[in-house]
């Protein structure tokens, strides 16, 4: 039990404790506001450009205050490139597109006189297709851990697809055109050519895919095509080679 007057003495030293504790708190905090004036600190990490105000310079805030610097983030890096609009709407069409299935989609990226392949991933398509040239601007991320990549480098791309398929690669020695048309020569199981016309499209490693025109497993001749004729009678040999993934035949 202690009086009214003793309660009331300790209450207030109290208070007065709190608000002493308190006003150093914002003095440390405005101490700390004010240190930070004294650096300039980068939002990102990354390469830091040349300097241009040195030690003794007189700087200034405002829009017309000098560059101190520059500073670009080397963790990732972005590269733009152009996309037909017929490429983008293969990627896009389909009822199991969506806007996380854009990120599934692989792309590779090489500089020049270099043969190093650094794999990445799409990051963004633009919002509309350039009239004038026919093309949608795509983005692609890359992680760069050594620094190698810099904004400004001119790169080749190379954009897969995000989900594996079963295709048919043909070897170029196998391919003839007739004026604007692509054509083969596939052998029956009589020995006898047929000619087949094919539709190609991208190149990989010196073979051409085939969408259209061969089935898995025929026997396409692959030498000597100036020679060939439908419906010669041909002695089939197989011809191994192992930048083929399918048997190619040549005739004799």
């Amino acid at each position: 039990m202690i009086s009214q007057r003793i309660y009331d003495e300790r209450n207030s030293a109290r208070l007065v404790t709190e608000s002493i504790v308190n006003s150093a708190k914002a003095q440390l905090s405005q101490a700390k506001i004010n240190l930070g004036y004294a650096y300039v600190k980068a939002p990102v990490s990354g390469r830091v450009g040349r300097t241009e105000i040195t030690t003794g310079n007189l700087v200034s805030a405002g829009s017309n205050a000098p560059l101190l610097t520059s500073i670009v983030s080397n963790a990732k890096i972005y590269a733009d490139f152009e996309v037909d609009e017929q490429t983008y709407l293969k990627y896009t069409q389909g009822d199991s597109f969506s806007k996380s299935s854009i990120h599934k989609i692989p792309v590779e990226l090489r500089l020049q006189r270099d043969e190093t392949v650094y794999k990445g991933e799409i990051y963004a398509f633009d919002n509309r297709i350039d009239s004038t040239s026919g093309t949608i601007r795509a983005r692609a991320i890359f992680d760069n851990p050594q620094g190698k990549l810099l904004p400004g480098m001119y790169a080749r791309m190379r954009l897969g697809n995000p989900s594996k398929e079963n295709i048919i690669l043909l070897s170029e020695r196998a391919i003839g055109t007739d004026q604007n048309r692509k054509f083969v020569y596939v052998v029956n199981s009589e020995n006898k050519t047929i000619y087949r016309e094919v539709k190609l499209s991208e190149s990989i490693s010196g073979n051409r895919v085939v969408h259209f025109g061969l089935r898995p497993g025929e026997k396409v001749i692959v030498r000597g095509l100036i020679r060939i004729r439908s419906g010669m009678v041909v002695e089939p040999r197989i011809v191994q080679d192992t930048s083929e993934t399918d048997q190619s035949i040549s005739h004799s």
